[in-house]
């Protein structure tokens, strides 16, 4: 059925007052509610008591903590002859956010980590210039990037669905990122330390840092590397130096990499991954709230930026 418009509507009559109305005489006989307000000039005793009505309601006020732009380095670095072990970041931008999404879109990984590290402004009294960046270790890399999301979108992240390991169930999870555990070296100068070998050798063995980091994704990537061709690229990076009974020689190139021995390599690899400094994503753990086990909190680099 169609709906018939009137094109000349007309306007209801306004509803009459009740027959009870009290008119003028009412509004005449209306107190004036100002009338036993006393002026402060008059009386300075009044400001007293807004001052005590104002306290009272801030005082009942809790307003959140700012985050702070602080982050200190797990492992540090050398400047000037002195350790640095603290860096200031800002948030990011939507100037920062176009260059995040180019970066992820290539697939290029370390220029997506570049992008991100864009929210460091300083590394001690330095201004964080690319190459200071590059030298830091990849662990305090990945500090100043959660630094950089606690500053940008706040120190929780959210999670609408997380499955717990043990019971299969899922839950909703606000995950506060203070709590997340970060190892840190209690002597900088063990960024730099010793395997024993085979044979009775010595190999010294550094952190990995940005260059490093650069290198390898760009070999992976370039070169479709295996597993074993990316672990030689590593070695012949992180290697410093091998003593044996005679002599101390370079580890410098991929060649003197593949030359070590299966069991060397394997020596090496496993003491740089059991030293678990920086954040330690394997680690982050929560109560399931089903079964009160421990659970792994789904966090990595792309996932604190939603990327």
């Amino acid at each position: 059925m169609e709906r018939i418009i009137d094109p000349n509507p007309v306007a209801p009559a306004a509803p009459l007052l009740p027959p009870n109305d009290p008119g003028d005489q009412a509004i005449q006989q209306r107190r004036d509610p100002f009338e036993d307000a006393v002026s402060p000039v008059e009386d300075p005793s009044v400001l007293n008591k807004v001052a005590e009505v104002l306290s009272k309601a801030i005082g009942n006020t809790t307003m959140p903590a700012p985050v702070s732009d602080v982050v200190e380095l797990p492992v540090g670095i050398v400047i000037g002859g002195n350790v640095v072990r603290h860096a200031r970041v800002r948030e990011l931008t939507g100037i920062d956010e176009e260059e995040i999404v180019r970066a992820s879109s290539t697939g290029d990984l370390e220029r997506f980590v570049d992008a991100l590290l864009r929210g460091v402004v300083s590394i001690g009294d330095k201004v964080a210039s690319a190459d200071l960046l590059n030298k830091l270790t990849v662990a305090d890399r990945e500090t100043l990037i959660i630094g950089i999301r606690k500053v940008t979108y706040g120190e929780e992240i959210e999670f609408e669905k997380v499955r717990c390991f043990k019971c299969e169930k899922d839950y909703s999870l606000v995950y506060d990122l203070n709590d997340f555990p970060i190892n840190k070296l209690d002597d900088p100068s063990q960024a730099i330390f010793e395997v024993q070998l085979r044979r009775g050798r010595t190999a010294r063995v550094r952190l990995p840092n940005g260059y490093d980091q650069k290198a390898i994704f760009s070999e992976m990537r370039n070169k479709n590397l295996n597993a074993a061709e990316t672990d030689s690229v590593l070695l012949s990076r992180l290697i410093v130096d091998i003593t044996d009974q005679n002599r101390t020689y370079q580890v410098s190139t991929v060649e003197d990499a593949r030359a070590l021995s299966m069991a060397d390599r394997k020596a090496i690899l496993d003491a740089i991954n059991n030293k678990k400094i920086g954040p330690d994503f394997e680690n982050a753990l929560v109560d399931c709230p089903e079964c009160n086990q421990k659970t792994p909190v789904p966090l990595n680099i792309p996932i604190l930026f939603r990327m």
